[in-house]
């Protein structure tokens, strides 16, 4: 598979640090050695978790980053918690889905 404009062929999001690695690990991990170059983006910092701080999940997503190869990771830090589906949050996640390549802007259907 051919990486896109701006270099990442898989952009993962997930709502805390350790969500996409629950939940995505194994095939981030062949996507990696597979030669696919990868992104981590976590809307929140799951400082409202009660296993640990939100500088701890900081520190842990940094070591899985590298653990599983991924080339870029990102915190949107959008409020654990307290996180809405509304003007703001869509345009900051849309705003890193831009800057990879993944979503150009065309499609203003509000169902997608």
């Amino acid at each position: 598979m051919a990486a896109n404009a701006h270099g990442f062929d898989l952009v993962a999001f997930g709502a805390h640090p350790d969500d996409v690695e629950l939940f995505a690990g194994g095939t981030i991990a062949k996507s990696v050695a597979q030669g696919m170059r990868v992104a981590i983006v976590d809307l929140t910092r799951g400082e409202l978790g009660t296993r640990g701080t939100a500088e701890t999940r900081a520190t842990e997503a940094a070591a899985a980053r590298a653990i599983l190869g991924v080339e870029h990771r990102e915190n949107l830090d959008l409020g654990d918690g307290f996180f809405e589906v509304n003007e703001a949050s869509t345009s900051s996640a849309l705003s890193m889905a831009s800057s990879t390549g993944l979503y150009d802007g065309s499609d203003n259907n509000p169902e997608n």
